[in-house]
């Protein structure tokens, strides 16, 4: 089903937010995301992505350090149909521990 979709390609999620994915050999991604999201420590860059695909399930990781501040990122979700949806969770080191954690949900349209 999800599994024959072909991730490659320009990708938007509900935000405006951009995902540009290439599928590499033995199931492994790469790409960049662009986030449209001003409060976010990953706006106004081309993060480089990392991750790995199985089927219809997929997850890929990007992280960033900026101004004293590092942040990681893990999508984790699956294709259903022609839309890619996921859950994340960021992680910072700014701040206590119980409010440097985010997780939220995207969902994912190809665009090309």
């Amino acid at each position: 089903m999800g599994g024959t979709v072909d991730l490659q390609g320009k990708w938007r999620n509900q935000y405006g937010s951009v995902l540009r994915l290439r599928q590499e050999a033995g199931g492994l991604l790469s790409g960049e995301f662009e986030t449209a999201l001003e409060d976010s420590i990953f706006f106004g860059s081309s993060a480089r992505i990392a991750g790995v695909r199985c089927g219809s399930t997929m997850s890929f990781s990007l992280g960033l350090e900026r101004n004293g501040v590092a942040a990681v990122c893990a999508f984790t979700g699956r294709l259903e149909g022609e839309r890619l949806e996921t859950v994340w969770h960021v992680v910072s080191s700014d701040g206590p521990w119980p409010h440097s954690v985010t997780t939220n949900a995207d969902t994912f349209e190809k665009l090309d």
